[in-house]
């Protein structure tokens, strides 16, 4: 894992996709693809592997990073 990648970067995507993976409309997946204004409803595929797996690699870091503290 690439430990370069900033903290508030990793912060700011569990934020952000915390919620959708857990409580939204397709839990456990991520959608294709997001509008770019608010409030960024999800199109596309409600459940593309390669969204999911990328977000899960940050939330791995950070979990990583907390416990290296």
């Amino acid at each position: 894992m690439n430990k370069k990648i900033n903290n508030e970067f990793i912060e700011n995507t569990y934020k952000t996709f915390k919620r959708e993976l857990y409580e939204e409309e397709c839990i456990g997946n991520l959608s294709e693809m997001y509008d770019s204004k608010a409030p960024y409803k999800a199109r596309g595929t409600c459940a593309q592997g390669w969204s999911v797996s990328e977000v899960l690699r940050i939330f791995l870091i950070r979990k990583e990073n907390k416990i290296n503290k």
